[in-house]
């Protein structure tokens, strides 16, 4: 036999669906807040690159590479300038005392290598400069074009320097 539900007897049942509350933890906002900065921070880390503009563009011959992220380039003003390889840092090579002919910082693991790698690339050529900065040394600080070849792209590429932080 059915019994007799009353009023209170129904408003005492179960609430609804959209009258219960979920609870969430905290510890599941802090994790979505977390992913949220990483997000940001990586988004930044890559935007910010692209939006730096370049200074402006040289054109010359690379009239010598010194090692795998350094050249001096002979402009057709008939200046030579010294440029480093935009984003990138390579082994350095030994240098030499010039007075005495004698090594007198010695160079990294694959450095004479990866000078060679550069040299091969672009040694003697004709190139363009796109300058994305000056160092503290005042050196040009810039991305090197051959035709439409980026060369610091293309040493990244090929293994012989390590990417840094302004790129």
């Amino acid at each position: 036999m059915l019994s007799k539900l009353t009023l209170a007897d129904c408003l005492t049942k179960v609430p609804c669906k959209w009258e219960r509350r979920t609870h969430r933890p905290a510890g599941k906002l802090a994790v979505v807040a977390v992913v949220v900065a990483i997000l940001l921070a990586v988004a930044w880390v890559v935007i910010t690159p692209l939006a730096r503009a370049a200074a402006g563009t040289v054109e010359g011959t690379v009239s010598k590479v010194s090692d795998g992220d350094t050249i001096r380039l002979l402009t057709t003003e008939q200046t030579v300038l010294k440029v480093m390889l935009y984003g990138i840092d390579a082994p350095e090579t030994p240098k030499l005392d010039y007075r005495t002919g004698q090594v007198n910082k010695p160079g990294q693991p694959y450095g004479e290598e990866a000078e060679q790698a550069l040299k091969s690339k672009i040694y003697g050529k004709q190139v363009v400069v796109e300058i994305m900065d000056i160092d503290k040394y005042k050196r040009m600080v810039g991305i090197i074009w051959l035709c439409e070849r980026n060369i610091n792209g293309e040493m990244l590429g090929d293994g012989w320097p390590k990417r840094t932080r302004n790129i």
